[in-house]
């Protein structure tokens, strides 16, 4: 995820630059599709992930997966 991200961010600095020097104020439709092309990987990917997880949890009879921030955590945790 970290190249998808690196690439996007080096060929959309190079897009808007040349944007620039062309004196266009709005977003090209080349922006548009990069930035949909990203968005629909990262998409992917995360998808593919939460599957992976999910079918380990059925393979492995888990019933319930909790998502989410617990505040107590590392409260009053006895480590010896």
């Amino acid at each position: 995820m970290k190249s998808i991200n690196q690439f996007y961010n080096k060929r959309i600095a190079e897009l808007k630059s040349i944007k620039d020097k062309q004196g266009i104020k709005f977003e090209t439709n080349r922006l548009q599709r990069i930035t949909a092309k990203r968005n629909n990987k990262i998409n992917d990917i995360f998808h593919k992930i939460s599957r992976k997880v999910i079918n380990y949890c059925i393979e492995n009879n888990f019933g319930t997966i909790i998502i989410g921030y617990n505040r107590a955590w590392k409260q009053k945790v006895n480590m010896g």
